[in-house]
């Protein structure tokens, strides 16, 4: 399994050093950590020869006592292999070794092979390969710019690779070619669709043949652009200019620091200590998370994203922005990154917020000291000033509409919790991968635990090419999305979901094609069946608390979507506030409804209960469900551990918040566990004739999905849909 060797954000360079003659090693490491870096790719000078214990030795020394990390040039023959592996055993500033710089497309499947002999050599470090960019040409590349990066993955493995790398040098003499961010995607996409790769690039701070030296701005502008799409790891080109003289060559003739280790300009080698050390500062964060969207604002470059009109934050005015999603890998953490896509000139700019987005608030994420300061909205817009080619990070606050999970064979349903129960028409599911034979259902219930009486279940045979699943006003807070593929095959990857709602206007063109089949659940086809069906529209909160009878509609043919699926009681209005009835904090809780429809209870009262055991109750039944076998003996002692007590808790004498505690605590242990290998059963063989999703059942009380009953030991099946629907509330104590 892939184990990263690094968890700091790297900055570096390719050409490090000058003649140590004019300054010691020691000194110029001094000067590099001094400007912000802490890695190089070359850890002496560049190409020099590092082969000897007492170097490496030297260098491993040097480089622990500034806490910089270092490669070493490994080389694709089997001798300087067998010697460089030898030298980096016992040295932890090693993190890997570098291979080769920009192959051909040719090359390639030697490459790969090299890469799985290194590291089956050495589990503990990374090769490392860079790779051309996309204006070497796709005879050199063996094809285009994504084929070309893909197969390298394709080659060594995606669990051989630390960083996927790059270059390319945007400052040209007459003009700054803005092809950089069309390979910015596609690093960014291969990177994705094969596991979440760490990305590495190399900003540009030298001039050469046709290359303009670049200001600080235009600096800031390289750097905060890899930042925006994600990169993990930064090496500039050149922190000391290369060669010789400045005739030789490619005709190397500015870098930061001259090759005699002057500084020409001590100002922009100040400004550069200072944006190294933004970069750093904001690494503790960008560390965590991976961009799944840049979309550009302004029209005019190809190969790139292009903001929806009716995303969850846009600009107010027409500003050239690059807009980047970013979500943690554990899914409960939303940013942004707002980028000022001009190197020439600041700019005061305004985003407005959607109010279907679900951010309630904004933090700013200082790059200075690393502090988070919370944004003024106003009337739903925020005003900030960018530098020429800065990015702000921002982290979103709230029950965020959108959602961005990553799906695999034990992971395969989304949640959304919303702010307040509301009216919805729909799921809109993105995904770079073929949606092709993938089956989807959506729940949407008020209640949640997705208890019957209070969910409706729409089943979707396909997901159409627009992405867009429809349904009649449905009211409902908790939604969930499950998937499954036809085929019964895993489905691997990131998908977007972002919630309907039937207030929100829409500027999304619905296509002429045939309409999605639509099913749904045995409850709800019951209620479809009775003479009289009450249905409650989506209206506002206030005007249900004061509706003496709830309104009636006809009622649907049988091939109609219900808007509600309740079915008809005799309490007509109990049952509305079975799907509609608001839910404050306190009664949500007790999980009761705050407020009764009921003529005869109708009470500005709202019940609560001291203390509520219900969600360690359900933590406590989970871990009972699991299977000791299928863990690691220490993982699972550590769970075992906490479950004594956690269930201590329930003695009466504790807290809602040391009870609210212990669960989240017991659930942090349970995600920790670390399985043993095992593989998933077959599903059972016979299935309704109406669902032709091989990997889920319909059974009385909702849906059991095969894995997780076959297999309840796993966390993914069993614990997912509960950690990502409670995660946000963990926050607010």
């Amino acid at each position: 399994m892939k184990k990263n060797t690094n968890n700091q954000f790297l900055i570096g360079s390719w050409v490090s050093f000058y003649p140590f003659d004019v300054d010691s090693y020691e000194h110029q490491l001094d000067q590099m950590q001094e400007a912000g870096l802490n890695f190089n790719i070359f850890p002496m000078v560049f190409g020099g020869d590092t082969t000897t214990p007492e170097v490496c030795n030297k260098i491993e020394q040097e480089y622990a006592a500034r806490n910089m990390f270092y490669l070493m040039n490994g080389g694709l023959n089997e001798d300087s292999a067998g010697l460089v592996l030898q030298l980096a055993k016992g040295k932890t500033r090693c993190i890997g070794y570098h291979l080769k710089d920009e192959p051909c497309g040719e090359e390639l499947p030697e490459i790969g092979r090299v890469i799985r002999a290194y590291r089956a050599a050495d589990e503990a470090r990374y090769p490392f390969v860079n790779l051309f960019p996309s204006y070497a040409g796709e005879t050199a590349l063996g094809g285009s710019y994504y084929e070309y990066c893909s197969r390298l993955v394709r080659e060594a493995g995606a669990e051989n690779i630390e960083y996927l790398s790059h270059d390319f040098y945007p400052f040209r003499m007459d003009h700054t070619c803005l092809d950089l961010f069309a390979d910015m995607e596609v690093i960014r996409r291969v990177a994705l669709e094969n596991g979440r790769l760490r990305t590495h690039a190399f900003p540009q701070a030298s001039a050469w043949n046709g290359v303009r030296m670049p200001n600080i701005d235009e600096m800031r502008w390289n750097v905060y652009a890899y930042l925006t799409y994600g990169f993990k790891a930064l090496s500039w080109f050149n922190l000391v200019c290369p060669g010789n003289s400045d005739e030789e060559g490619e005709g190397f003739r500015d870098s930061v620091i001259y090759r005699d280790g002057t500084i020409r300009d001590p100002e922009l080698f100040e400004n550069f200590g200072r944006l190294n050390h933004e970069i750093l500062t904001l690494g503790d964060t960008l560390m965590k998370l991976d961009t799944v969207h840049a979309y550009h604002t302004k029209k005019g470059i190809a190969g790139v994203e292009y903001l929806p009109s009716d995303w969850m934050i846009t600009p107010v005015q027409g500003e050239n922005f690059v807009i980047s999603h970013m979500t943690a890998r554990t899914g409960d953490q939303t940013y942004i990154m707002l980028f000022n896509n001009d190197w020439e000139k600041a700019v005061t700019a305004s985003f407005r917020v959607s109010a279907f987005s679900g951010i309630e608030d904004l933090e700013y994420i200082s790059p200075f000291d690393g502090s988070s300061d919370a944004v003024l909205l106003e009337d739903g817009v925020f005003t900030d000033t960018f530098r020429p080619g800065e990015g702000k990070l921002y982290k979103l606050n709230g029950k965020v509409s959108y959602r961005v999970i990553s799906l695999d064979g034990t992971h395969h349903r989304a949640e959304v919790d919303l702010s307040a129960a509301q009216g919805l028409v729909g799921v809109d599911i993105s995904s770079a991968l073929d949606s092709d034979g993938i089956l989807a259902e959506v729940q949407i219930s008020t209640n949640k635990r997705f208890t019957d009486e209070r969910t409706v279940l729409y089943s979707f045979e396909e997901i159409p090419a627009n992405g867009q699943l429809r349904f009649e006003t449905t009211v409902g807070k908790y939604v969930r999305v499950h998937f499954s593929q036809k085929d019964n095959h895993a489905i691997q990857g990131l998908f977007d979901i972002r919630v309907r709602f039937a207030d929100e206007p829409s500027e999304v063109t619905v296509q002429d094609e045939e309409p999605i089949p639509v099913t749904v659940t045995e409850e709800v086809a019951a209620a479809q069946e009775v003479e009289t069906v009450e249905y409650v529209e989506a209206v506002e909160l206030d005007a249900i608390e004061s509706m003496d009878v709830v309104e009636e509609v006809d009622r649907p043919e049988a091939t109609d979507v219900p808007t509600n699926g309740v079915e008809d009681t005799a309490e007509v209005p109990a049952a509305a506030e079975e799907v509609v009835a608001p839910e404050t904090e306190e009664a949500e809780a007790c999980d009761e409804p705050a407020v009764s429809l009921s003529e005869e209870t109708v009470s500005d009262e709202v019940s609560v209960c001291e203390v509520d055991y219900s969600d360690l109750d359900e933590a406590l039944t989970v871990v009972d469900g699991l299977v000791e076998t299928e863990y690691s003996a220490e993982s699972w002692k550590a769970v075992r551990d906490y479950y004594k007590v956690a269930l201590s808790m329930k003695d009466g004498t504790h807290s809602q918040e040391e009870v609210t505690d212990a669960y989240w605590q017991l659930l942090d242990h349970v995600r920790e566990l670390v399985p043993v290998q095992w593989t998933l059963p077959k599903p059972e063989a016979t299935l309704p004739e109406q669902h032709h999703d091989k990997q889920s059942v319909h059974v009385t009380g909702g849906i059991l999905t095969v894995a997780a009953a076959t297999v309840v030991g796993t966390v993914a099946g069993v614990f997912a849909g509960m950690f990502a629907s409670k995660s946000k509330k963990r926050k607010k104590k």
